[in-house]
This record gives structure tokens, sequence and C-alpha cells, in this order.
């Protein structure tokens, strides 16, 4: 196996491990809070709609279907995320930036 295959892999890892916490954030939710997630969820994502649904109705169409890929990046962003290692980027339970440290210290954040 090659390091094009293993990051392959790797890259499959966690995206799983991604979803497994999405979904895991959506299995304790109620009915009511999952109806106004989704509501508000639709709202922003198509939020440029109904702008234009309003202002501009000559290109609605063209603008709702430009809210569709846009809205896959912003999913994709977000599962993406931080690969799970936001604890490491952030250097430890401090908050602190791991590039602050560097960059105000010169050193990088000691592991505790």
């Amino acid at each position: 196996m090659d390091a094009g295959d293993r990051l392959f892999q790797q890259l499959l890892a966690d995206h799983g491990a991604a979803i497994s916490r999405v979904a895991g954030a959506f299995s304790g939710m109620s009915l009511v809070q999952a109806q106004v997630f989704t509501l508000l969820f639709v709202a922003v994502w198509f939020h440029p709609t109904i702008v234009a649904l309003f202002c501009n109705r000559k290109h609605l169409g063209k603008i709702l279907l430009a809210n569709v890929p846009a809205g896959l990046s912003w999913v994709a962003v977000g599962l993406a995320g931080d690969g799970g290692n936001a604890e490491q980027k952030r250097g430890g339970n401090s908050g602190e930036s791991v590039y602050l440290k560097k960059t105000f210290t010169g050193a990088a954040p000691s592991s505790s």
C-alpha cells in the first residue's frame, strides 16, 4: 500500500468519525428540536433565494440553483471539521491556539 492509499484510508476513517459525531448529536433531539433545526437549516441554506424572492424575482431560479452547491460546500467543510484533533490544535485544555503559541513564543505548545 503506497502513501496515497494510506492517505485515502485515513480520510475515509475521519469522514466516518465525523458522520458518527453528527449522528450522535441528532439522536438526542426531540421532534420539536429536529423540526426547528431543519427549519433554521433550510432558512440559512436558502437565505439568498428567500431574499431573491422579494428583491430579484427575475433571477430567482438561477439563485436557487446556485444555493445547492454553495450549501453543499458548507456541509462538506462542516463534516471535514478539524479531523477530530481540536484538542491538539487548541493546545490542550488551555484553549490557547497552537498558532498563537508558535507565533508569540517561538515554540510549539508543550504536552501536559
